[in-house]
């Protein structure tokens, strides 16, 4: 039994490692179009909401699905022309839960950040 315990300690030492996604390693192309990340996956029920995040007179993207986090795609474009870029799938590391509004609420001249975290029982 010691032995087991022992190997069992040993192998997850050996085998743990850290995880990077990237979501476009190399060039993917279908009917001579390159797509862009390919690998970046998909949504099962997007909520979006297009705000001015970064002050720079263009919409950027927010998005959350049923893992609750929100991913944050920066318009790397122009107001005409977006491009979108993902920044980040788990924006600042807030677990918005089920639905989330950007709203200058306290009317401060700033966005501020209104949701349900998805472990909150609302009484419904």
């Amino acid at each position: 039994m010691k032995k087991t315990i022992f190997l069992l300690i040993i192998s997850g030492a050996l085998f743990s490692q850290t995880f990077e996604r990237i979501t476009n390693p190399f060039s993917v192309t279908i009917d001579d179009t390159e797509l862009v990340d390919p690998f970046l996956g998909g949504f099962n029920k997007p909520v979006p909401q297009f705000v001015d995040w970064d002050g720079d007179n263009d919409f950027d993207l927010f998005v959350t699905d049923q893992d609750g986090y929100l991913q944050y795609y920066e318009n790397t474009g122009s107001a005409q022309v977006y491009d979108f870029e993902l920044r980040t799938k788990q924006f600042q590391s807030i677990d918005i839960g089920v639905w989330f509004w950007f709203y200058d609420y306290d009317l401060d001249d700033d966005l501020d950040l209104i949701g349900q975290a998805s472990g909150i029982d609302m009484g419904h």
